[in-house]
């Protein structure tokens, strides 16, 4: 059965700001033109690139795929296909600022040589002229995904557009007030959002576009029949999440 939501959750919201001189024209920052700058990777690997940055969420693709270096980095939780010290290694500069849980930061201090920045949901984090607030991701459910863990979703704002990255999350009371523009949506059935929860989280997030990632392919054609017209399904080719 999909998750029903529960008590009101808080409102988390994040913002990534952008100097003067966006890379999108004047009148073109809308969803469908912010989500045409996002190329998705393997599992639930994402990059953005806008006005010269580049930001990965959950770094994770094989070496012959292009790997600009990053800005900034975002990691969502610990597990080996969203925490990969070889896929970060490759993609960091002198200058790159990663974000992520503790258990991650653990496993990246080899290849990081830096200091790795801890999310907290409802705390605002800001580098490379960029601002992220985390948001709530945890299964109550599963293990896997445990609230103690420090897993989490990352909201960011692009001159109004708001992205979402969910995270490993199932349809949890904190995410009921989120909004967003564009969502990443990581799901896979009997693990984390189903494909019904995941429908639910975007009409309740009132996105423009969704774009499946981390989920079987049949899956995502699953959504985007649940959800189109209302809701723009960007399906891209997917491999075994």
């Amino acid at each position: 059965m999909p998750r029903q939501w529960g008590r009101m959750g808080v409102l988390v919201v994040g913002v990534l700001t952008t100097t003067a001189g966006s890379g999108l024209a004047a009148g073109m920052t809308t969803p469908q033109a912010v989500a045409k700058n996002i190329a998705t990777q393997d599992a639930a690997s994402a990059r953005l690139e806008l006005d010269g940055k580049v930001v990965y969420f959950d770094p994770f693709f094989d070496e012959k795929a292009p790997a600009p270096a990053a800005d900034l980095i975002l990691i969502t939780h610990g597990h080996d296909r969203h925490c990969s010290p070889g896929t970060v290694a490759r993609i960091l500069k002198a200058d790159t600022v990663i974000v992520a849980p503790a258990s991650c930061a653990q496993a990246l201090a080899d290849v990081a040589k830096r200091s790795i920045t801890t999310p907290m949901p409802g705390k605002t984090i800001s580098a490379v002229g960029v601002t992220v607030e985390s948001v709530p991701a945890y299964t109550p459910d599963n293990p896997d995904h445990a609230r103690d863990t420090g897993g989490v979703g990352y909201v960011l704002t692009i001159d109004g557009v708001r992205v979402y990255h969910s995270g490993s999350t199932a349809l949890v009371p904190e995410l009921k007030t989120v909004r967003a523009d564009v969502a990443l949506l990581a799901f896979w059935e009997g693990y984390i959002l189903s494909t019904q929860d995941a429908a639910s989280l975007a009409r309740s997030l009132g996105v423009k576009v969704v774009i499946p990632i981390h989920c079987k392919p049949e899956e995502a054609v699953k959504l985007r029949d649940m959800l189109q017209p209302a809701i723009q399904v960007d399906v891209r080719t997917l491999p075994q999440a």
